[in-house]
């Protein structure tokens, strides 16, 4: 398979190498670099150990309604294999991504122990590392960017085994040491890895604190390096802005901008106090101009580029009585916190029984400490032959001393402004996972962390639902946010209008 792109010619590598269409003369270096290192399929497990063999399990993506031709097939796995972009943007029922993938548990390479997906939906990257202290992964089990990176290119993701992390360090460690610069990607993006680490991507200069002699550097100092630098690529992945750091891609933001709506914090202000701000200024709109097809174009995704009278209610439903905003802070849409959306409960009642979920027996706080290293049962997918199995979410992070790096700002997250003992912070964890960004939704689908909902009115009936069980006092763990949503069946259709107005053309 061939496939031209960007001036040359790509033979067996059906990814874009440039996911923002960025000009590689206008890109730091080190944003260069992550960019190849997140495209490198040689640091996987597969490859080391048969490299001419290529990996099964990219031959296709299951979907929650059926199968699209592997992306991927023909290669070994990358950070790309599982977050892409426009890999099927002419595939019939695809389309572009937000750095996702269409499956609802992203495929992962095949050994013995008979695991062929991730526990979890792969996760959107654009815009995920842009909060100050924020925590990564659906259950914030990794404090910083770079440990997540780290351990998904010496993990499971990449085919290695939980015995197996000095092994993968090590064989990374000689990938980056041996690179002799003649690869599709090394030509692409300036030579070896030895030349580029030296200080030089193309035409952009690698500031002095990425610069490395892999000569001499040791194996675990290659394998830092490595992550810090995907981190700076991750890091530059965000949703457009105009100079003044304004959301503008979407017909939201042409809305806001239309009507003189306050697009994001002034100086000194929250988030929070933001969107507080907003939900007051939209509600006390009278007359309001409205945007069409005069005003932008959508060419990525099937719809208009459109913010009517329907958008409206639906913006004010997601302000107002949906609650919506109580976890879905603007401008971004997230409040990077941890909140139990009932999705375990559901799915759990769902295979053992109405109520099963409420009885299920969890491990006092030193007793699941104890049995940290060995018990999966509450990180494991839920199905009915194994009873007693849920994911529990950040329940497994919280308070656990093998992760102490993490927890003054999980504790933060889950408790707000209480102050919590360990057991009081465990309690207030069960079955809560951190809160995604809702901009450009069309790119991202399934929804959730199991990736169970195909659509985004899937996911509104859920809270439809969840919220009246949670006011019944029937939800494990629940809390304000979900028992102060106040939706009806009406409400539906203009809350899912105004979510789709957050679309826009990413790529």
């Amino acid at each position: 398979m061939m496939l031209k792109l960007k001036g040359f010619i790509l033979s067996l590598v059906i990814f874009s190498v440039s996911a923002h269409t960025r000009a590689n003369d206008a890109v730091p270096a080190e944003e260069l670099l992550g960019e190849r290192l997140f495209l490198e399929t040689r640091f996987a497990q597969g490859f080391a150990q048969t490299p001419e063999k290529a990996e099964p399990s990219l031959g296709y993506t299951q979907t929650v309604s059926g199968q699209l031709p592997g992306a991927f097939r023909g290669q070994h796995m990358s950070c790309r294999s599982c977050h892409m972009v426009d890999e099927h943007k002419e595939t019939a029922g695809a389309g572009m991504r937000t750095y996702a993938d269409f499956a609802r548990r992203s495929p992962v390479p095949v050994r013995a122990d008979g695991v062929s997906t991730a526990t979890r939906n792969s996760q959107s990257l654009v815009g995920v590392s842009l909060k100050e202290g924020a925590v990564f992964h659906h259950d914030g089990e990794f404090p910083s960017l770079v440990a997540l990176i780290r351990a998904t290119f010496t993990g499971r993701n990449m085919g290695w085994l939980a015995d197996e992390k000095d092994q993968a360090i090590r064989h990374i460690a000689t990938i980056i040491r041996s690179d002799d610069g003649k690869g599709e990607l090394a030509r692409e993006f300036g030579g070896s890895y030895r030349r580029v680490l030296q200080g030089k991507v193309n035409d952009s200069v690698l500031p002095n604190e990425y610069r490395m002699d892999v000569s001499s550097a040791s194996d675990n100092e290659i394998i830092e390096r490595v992550a810090e630098l995907v981190a700076a690529y991750i890091n530059s992945l965000d949703f457009s802005r105009d100079v003044a750091g304004n959301y503008n891609g979407s017909a939201y933001d042409a809305f806001l901008a239309k009507n003189n709506l306050p697009r994001r914090p002034v100086a000194g202000e929250t988030d929070k106090a933001y969107t507080l701000r907003l939900k007051e200024t939209i509600q006390k709109l009278d007359t309001a101009s409205y945007v069409s097809e005069k005003d932008g174009k959508l060419t990525l995704h099937k719809q208009n580029f459109t913010f009517a009278e329907e958008e409206l209610q639906g913006m004010r439903i997601f302000f107002g009585r949906g609650n919506c905003a109580s976890c879905h802070i603007a401008p971004s849409f997230s409040d990077y916190g941890f909140h139990n959306t009932g999705i375990t409960q559901t799915d759990y009642d769902r295979l053992h029984g109405a109520g099963e979920f409420m009885k299920l027996k969890l491990p006092v706080l030193n007793v699941r400490n104890a049995l940290r290293k060995a018990d999966t049962r509450f990180h494991s997918i839920e199905n009915k032959a194994s009873p007693g199995h849920a994911d529990l979410g950040v329940w497994n992070i919280v308070a656990n001393p093998n992760m102490p790096e993490q927890q003054a700002t999980l504790k933060k997250y889950i408790c707000g402004r209480l102050i919590c003992s360990d057991k009081q912070t465990l309690n207030k964890a069960i079955a809560a996972f951190k809160t995604p960004l809702l901009r450009d939704l069309g790119h991202s689908a399934p929804y959730m962390h199991n990736g169970s909902k195909e659509k985004i009115e899937d996911v509104l009936a859920h809270y439809l639902q969840i919220s009246a069980i949670a006011r019944g006092g029937k939800l494990r763990n629940t809390s304000s946010e979900i028992e102060s949503i106040l939706l009806t069946e009406a409400d539906l259709k203009p809350l899912s209008a105004f979510l789709r107005a957050l679309n826009e053309d990413y790529e």
